[in-house]
């Protein structure tokens, strides 16, 4: 990245014009150039309006890149890149559009392999940019094999770029002067998340589909992205909020509580805090927390893929200074982030917040019972074949397979205080499970896949350790005929406790009366996860599901 001299730039010079050049993110036009005919040619104005509509109510909450104040619908939209993938999600959420959807997505994907092989990373429009990383990180999750290779291999081609470009990079005068300016504010801030955005989306990568990661948290130097409402802000509102920051270092009638007069915290202090001392900077925003807990899931998923079921032990489950015990305490530090709501409010699902607790809940289940896709070390060329061999993976081997970690789906090995913090983490994820916003979201529907498996081969093996020992005992007393033998009192408490486990669970399953109910439970989530439609990523987890069910039943 170049450098800025000292003497050439001050807080009274600096321009929106410098901030750009020196984060190399220029505002171009987007160039004409796709020699595919564009899905918006004849499609009404209010309807791509309705598109752009969905797309921010559905999509923008939990990939927050873009800034909704001032984005305008450009008067000749047809070679907007920009404009052709946001209508592409938004279709996804409007009935009977899903092959215009498609049409928008392709003309994306033709436009992008057109132009990447000439693209100078030093003027690449922040535009074109944006649009690459929604592109990309909606590809992932579409649903079709030949999308999820490109989008893949695309999201490390813009990697490559932002480390050419110097995106990654902190420009500390620039930062200094945009904290009275709105437009430096804007520019940088777009910057910064379109950094994170890349590290949110190889997490997301790393964490639920197992590629190796191929960024670092030492790579960005930016501070954290900023709180949602500064980001929301008009100018006018942001003006008010930095005057009562520079005031008193707290707002409240923003809700901008212990914002202490830094717009943020820079991204490795932050997470050294949160692993060091189990707690996150209060005045991290939901974007900021997210990249924080998933920096913290990539080293949970390390830890597992090397240790598996060695790092579940007794011995270290009960010693503090364990790397797995740190990992939780790191966990439990981010639980505190999280707004307070009513119980009944469901809609912050739809939220960054929302998205956040579902994977930090996500990630203490992994802390405490190892992915099997991740300890098998399979990683599948495309989201159908991972989505059916996590499913594949979760019925208990007999034997390991050799130059794997241990599968940790072996839940005997595990002590009873492990499986009890498990069932709690399992049971807070049901609890806050609403099918109406899991759905809209390929990440929450794909993480209720994942939290279903661990589920039924926990619901199972507490089932079948209560019958059997249930069996052993009548057994015992049969063979002891004609004289009473007392009953073993940890047995029997053992029995009640795992008893217990499986009825905390089966609570939450509609039609569930007794604690051996496991068909219950099977048809429940083969039915909830048939109902997410929307990406396609439930409909192809019910029927892995299913099948894992049915060999299960042959062996």
């Amino acid at each position: 990245m170049e450098t800025v001299g000292p003497v050439s730039w001050t807080a009274n010079n600096v321009t929106v014009e410098s901030v750009k050049s020196v984060i190399h993110v220029p505002e171009v036009d987007i160039p004409n150039g796709s020699q595919q005919a564009s899905p918006l040619k004849g499609v009404a104005t209010d309807e791509i309006v309705s598109f752009l509509a969905q797309f921010w109510e559905q999509f923008h909450p939990t990939f927050p890149i873009l800034h909704r104040r001032t984005f305008k619908v450009p008067q000749y939209f047809e070679d907007n890149v920009l404009i052709h993938i946001m209508c592409s999600i938004g279709a996804k959420y409007v009935k009977g559009r899903n092959s215009f959807s498609d049409d928008c997505f392709t003309y994306c994907v033709d436009y992008f392999d057109r132009i990447l092989s000439s693209l100078d990373p030093q003027s690449v429009s922040i535009d074109i940019f944006q649009a690459g990383l929604i592109a990309g990180y909606s590809g992932l999750f579409w649903g079709k094999s030949g999308w999820y290779k490109w989008a893949s291999g695309f999201i490390y081609q813009l990697m490559l770029i932002a480390r050419e470009s110097g995106m990654f990079q902190h420009a500390p005068i620039a930062a200094e002067a945009a904290k009275t300016n709105w437009q430096l504010f804007l520019t940088l801030e777009l910057s910064r998340r379109s950094s994170y955005a890349l590290f949110f989306i190889d997490g997301q990568m790393c964490t639920l589909l197992n590629n190796p990661p191929k960024m670092s948290h030492y790579e960005i130097k930016h501070v954290l992205p900023c709180h949602e409402d500064l980001w929301e802000a008009s100018e006018l509102e942001w003006q008010e909020i930095s005057k009562n920051l520079s005031k008193d270092n707290k707002i409240t009638e923003y809700g901008l509580e212990f914002m202490k007069g830094s717009p943020g915290v820079h991204f490795l202090e932050a997470l050294q805090q949160t692993l060091i001392c189990g707690s996150a900077p209060p005045q991290t925003s939901s974007f900021g927390g997210m990249i924080i807990l998933l920096a913290i899931h990539i080293m949970i998923r390390n830890m597992t893929q090397f240790a598996g079921i060695l790092e579940t032990c007794y011995a270290l489950a009960q010693d503090p200074f364990s790397r797995r015990s740190q990992l939780g305490n790191a966990l439990d530090g981010l639980r505190f982030l999280i707004p307070r709501r009513k119980s009944e409010d469901g809609h912050h699902m739809k939220e960054m917040w929302g998205l956040f607790e579902a994977t930090l809940n996500l990630a203490l289940i992994h802390l405490h019972i190892p992915d099997t896709a991740i300890t098998s070390g399979i990683v599948e060329p495309d989201l159908g074949s991972t989505i059916a061999t996590a499913a594949a993976l979760t019925q208990p081997q007999s034997i390991i397979p050799p130059g794997t970690a241990f599968l940790g789906n072996e839940l005997s090995k595990f002590p009873y205080e492990t499986l009890a913090l498990v069932t709690g983490h399992i049971s807070y994820f049901m609890k806050t499970f609403n099918p109406e916003f899991h759905e809209t979201n390929p990440l929450l529907t794909y993480m209720f896949y994942k939290v279903s498996l661990v589920t039924w081969l926990v619901l199972r093996f507490l089932i079948n350790r209560t019958h059997a020992n249930m069996e052993n005992r009548e057994r015992k007393q049969s063979c002891d005929a004609g004289f009473q033998s007392p009953l073993d009192p940890k047995q029997l408490q053992q029995e009640f406790m795992m008893k217990h486990l499986a009825v905390e669970i089966l609570s939450h399953v509609d039609n569930s009366d007794k604690f051996s109910d496991i068909q219950c439970f099977e048809r429940w989530i083969e039915s909830q996860l048939a109902s997410f439609d929307t990406w396609g990523i439930g409909e192809c987890g019910s029927m892995s599901f299913n099948d894992m069910l049915i060999i299960g039943e042959s062996l």
